[in-house]
């Protein structure tokens, strides 16, 4: 009997143990939780390190806020020149973002450790623009176990209505539209400059949408052969019809979609491409 009620003490006994823990480690987590984090606290981090890093400081500031601990930092140099730092203070995790010369428009936390920003397409430190786009980013390890912010471009859709100025451009170049290439998507556009002097390969680059049309309007180009154009040219089911019509220093590619074409969206290198589509496609998200 004795034995019994030593056995039933020492059960007991463990159990309070065990449920006082408990509570007690959830009492922390509900306290830890509780402590909210404030846009001066994270600033007064975000300026001393990137006082460290950095000279010729305008302005720092939180370009974004996710939760309670992440957050975007904006650090703007006197060139103007937009940096950014990712912190995540519940992590202790803080790396400078590799955004390159682009002005960053707005940003998207998809997580704590993955993001994305809009590009403007315009830069900080060079007169030519490219097509609006987006970098999405993601922490990650690198070799030797450190973290870093790993990031690759995106497209952007927009919408036909909206309106996109980009390319280079510029008074002392001329261009040839040389080639047009239809896609199975849309349409391709290469262009010979006369000036070789200058790195601009493509000139400027306007969009329009009316009466159903979709016009590219090129800049400071003119087509030496269109029959030539005219030739290279057949349609997809995107595309019914294309007109050229130059109109003094410039040349606009009058394109009659079909299929209820909504979207577009542009890829600049060397060539530049667009390509259409419906929002019936499957598009999950635009501009």
């Amino acid at each position: 009997m004795l034995r019994k009620l030593l056995i039933y003490i020492l059960l007991t006994a463990i159990i309070l143990i065990v449920t006082g823990c408990t509570t007690q480690s959830n009492k922390e987590v509900s306290v830890k939780e509780e402590i909210k984090i404030t846009d001066e606290e994270i600033l007064q981090i975000a300026n001393k390190d990137a006082k460290e890093e950095c000279d010729n400081i305008k302005n720092v500031s939180i370009f974004k806020r996710y939760k309670n601990y992440t957050a975007l930092i904006e650090v703007i140099l006197d060139s103007n020149r937009q940096l950014f730092m990712y912190y995540n203070l519940k992590t202790n995790i803080v790396c400078w973002v590799p955004s390159g010369t682009m002005f960053v428009d707005s940003c998207k936390f998809i997580n704590d450790y993955c993001f994305e920003l809009k590009m403007t397409g315009y830069s900080s430190e060079f007169y030519c623009s490219y097509a609006p786009y987006k970098k999405h980013y993601r922490i990650a390890l690198d070799e030797e176990g450190n973290y870093e912010v790993i990031g690759y471009n995106k497209d952007i859709w927009i919408p036909l209505e909206e309106s996109i100025d980009f390319g280079e451009g510029g008074k002392f170049v001329n261009y040839d539209l040389k080639d047009i290439r239809i896609s199975s998507y849309g349409l391709q556009l290469e262009f010979d400059r006369d000036n070789n002097a200058y790195l601009d390969f493509r000139p400027r680059i306007v969009t329009g949408f009316n009466n159903d049309k979709f016009i590219i309007e090129l800049h400071d180009t003119k087509v030496s052969d269109k029959q030539k154009i005219y030739n290279l040219m057949n349609y997809n089911d995107r595309i019914s019809d294309i007109q050229i019509v130059e109109e003094g220093k410039n040349t606009r590619l009058i394109l009659t979609l079909i299929n209820d074409m909504k979207f577009y969206r542009i890829k600049s290198g060397y060539k530049i491409e667009f390509e259409f589509h419906t929002d019936a496609d499957g598009l999950v998200e635009v501009s």
